[in-house]
């Protein structure tokens, strides 16, 4: 991933450099020549905590929709044992 993204550029001069086979590689001494960017530690660690805040999002998220599956089935149950009933938009009984 790093490779590939983390600049454009380089990354053709390193499939320029890789060997020709079946299964294509770089060799150690490929990679010791690259120069790679890297953010700082302070950008790097406001990516990570903008990441985490994502997968928190995401896991609460999960947890709502668990529990809207939940509601659902309690629904459709009270529904099915006539519980709960509907009326016609006139008030009288279906």
């Amino acid at each position: 991933y790093l490779i590939l993204y983390s600049n454009f550029a380089n990354s053709k001069n390193i499939y320029s450099n890789k060997s020709e086979s079946a299964r294509p590689n770089l060799s150690l001494t490929d990679l010791k020549g690259l120069r790679f960017s890297i953010p700082t530690k302070p950008e790097q660690q406001k990516i990570a905590n903008f990441l985490t805040t994502i997968d928190t999002k995401i896991q609460q998220l999960r947890q709502k929709k668990q529990l809207l599956d939940n509601y659902k089935k309690g629904v459709m149950q009270q529904i099915f044992k006539q519980e709960i009933r509907f009326k016609k938009d006139d008030g009288g009984d279906f």
